[in-house]
């Protein structure tokens, strides 16, 4: 059965409908998107790297689980979900790079 991501305005009932069919592949990445609407990031970022174990190769779960690790401050983090991005062609590949260059900005400004 295929899924359809639906945007909507009110992230928890998403969040109920996805969990009520759990067992289907690809849930994990769907409640991960859910939960990071809803500002749970601890459990979103569960919900991504779950989902990204058992399909490594998902660039919307590396990009979601990217922006979630900057929300957490887990920036070394999120730099290694955006740098995969940039490794092939996919439609975050470019927001991957300015997002990076940002990152190389702020760590420097840092020092």
């Amino acid at each position: 059965m295929g899924m359809v991501l639906i945007y909507n305005t009110r992230p928890r009932l998403t969040l109920a409908s996805f969990n009520s069919f759990s067992h289907e592949p690809g849930s994990s990445y769907y409640q991960g998107i859910s939960l990071l609407g809803l500002e749970e990031y601890e459990e979103a970022i569960q919900q991504f790297e779950f989902y990204l174990n058992q399909s490594p190769y998902h660039p919307g779960a590396n990009w979601y689980l990217a922006l979630v690790y900057i929300q957490k401050g887990r920036v070394d983090q999120a730099y290694t979900q955006l740098d995969k991005l940039t490794k092939f062609e996919n439609p975050y590949n470019s927001p991957a790079k300015k997002l990076m260059s940002r990152i190389h900005k702020m760590k420097a400004a840092d020092k």
